[in-house]
């Protein structure tokens, strides 16, 4: 710690070596490292802090959860570019942060249904599912236009018993990729809804 302490005197104007006591073995020092990034407000920064979501002292991932709290939708971006890592227990942590914020992440995970990574596209699909609501069923529907967002955006569909996806579902019924998926979803949405539109195409 004294080291750490000689080193952190010695680094006010060169924060990026601050990044290096990230992954220090005492917290304390992990715990200090992120205030003092969190202080510099770059966005350069933003990813390494949040790596340590799932960090094992629970200290730490209540001051990173409280740092997003209060930056909001400003840094939601970097939110859900995380969903790009491969560490599981970060992505769980990353989806419950998404998730708390709500119906305000909505149009920043619909734009990164763009992303090349076809995992991460995949994770945003399911948390827009389970934040749920109007909006969310829109974004599925809309989602049924892209070859490699239709057959999840066909079972969430289904789940949220979106009858006013039927339509879509039923022009979509062509594509035989779908059509499994999409019979599924009528059986999800019920019959009550179904049955009418498919009998009047």
């Amino acid at each position: 710690l004294v080291s750490f302490n000689s080193f952190f005197e010695h680094s006010q104007d060169d924060p990026q070596k601050l990044t290096l006591y990230l992954s220090h073995e005492n917290w304390m020092v992990r715990w200090v490292v992120i205030e003092k990034l969190i202080a510099y407000d770059n966005p350069v920064f933003y990813p390494k802090v949040l790596q340590l979501l799932d960090d094992p002292h629970s200290e730490i991932g209540q001051l990173i959860s409280d740092w997003v709290r209060m930056k909001g939708v400003d840094i939601l971006t970097d939110l859900v570019q995380g969903f790009s890592s491969g560490n599981y227990s970060i992505q769980k942590a990353l989806f419950q942060t998404i998730f708390d914020i709500g119906y305000s992440a909505l149009n920043e995970l619909e734009l990164q249904l763009n992303h090349s990574n076809l995992s991460m596209v995949q994770r945003c699909l399911y948390t827009i599912y389970k934040i749920g609501g109007s909006e969310s069923e829109r974004i599925m529907i809309r989602a049924l236009a892209h070859e490699r967002t239709q057959k999840h955006a066909v079972v969430f569909l289904g789940l949220m018993k979106s009858s006013a996806a039927i339509p879509h579902l039923i022009n979509a019924f062509e594509n035989p990729k779908l059509k499994y998926y999409i019979l599924n979803a009528f059986y999800d949405i019920g019959e009550e809804a179904s049955y009418p539109f498919i009998v009047e195409t």
